[in-house]
């Protein structure tokens, strides 16, 4: 039988963010091993590329996930996009304990790459936690899925607003 999507040997593969540059399709992705269950072990974002959505270039963990307790325990949903030479990725950062203990809720984190495979985390400089009133849990993303104005932080805005 034909495999329609990508997906690793023994990996459940979700939440794809794409990004393409010159006949290149990088799909950052996160792999759940389900071990012992969904969202078992933390993860980070993995990467595969292809030009043809046939073949595919596996690279593994491309954005590594942080440590047990750093704010992106997990790697959760985001996007990526290019400044000039520089990438940029807005994802979303989550320590499940964390959360489980309300000590904190998700945050908006940054990093760099020179291309596009290996990445440079900022969290220091642009943790961006969401604004008063976010349910536990939430996610502050002001791209994509979840824009709406009353949602975005001013911070968020500019970077949203860098992507496009």
């Amino acid at each position: 039988m034909h495999k329609v999507y990508y997906q690793p040997e023994g990996i459940w593969v979700g939440d794809i963010m794409p990004y393409g540059e010159d006949g290149t399709f990088y799909l950052y992705h996160q792999r759940d091993t389900r071990n012992p269950g969904p969202f078992g072990e933390p993860f980070g974002w993995a990467l595969a590329t292809t030009k043809d959505f046939v073949n595919y270039k596996d690279f593994g963990e491309s954005l590594e996930r942080g440590g047990d307790e750093e704010v992106d325990q997990y790697v959760y949903a985001g996007t990526v996009f290019k400044v000039g030479d520089k990438y940029h990725a807005l994802y979303t950062g989550c320590n499940r304990d964390k959360v489980k203990a309300r000590l904190m809720k998700q945050v908006l984190l940054h990093a760099t790459s020179d291309d596009a495979v290996k990445w440079e985390k900022n969290i220091a400089e642009t943790l961006l936690p969401p604004q008063e009133g976010y349910a536990t849990g939430a996610i502050p993303l002001c791209f994509g899925m979840r824009r709406t104005k009353s949602t975005c932080s001013s911070s968020a805005r500019v970077w949203a607003r860098t992507s496009v």
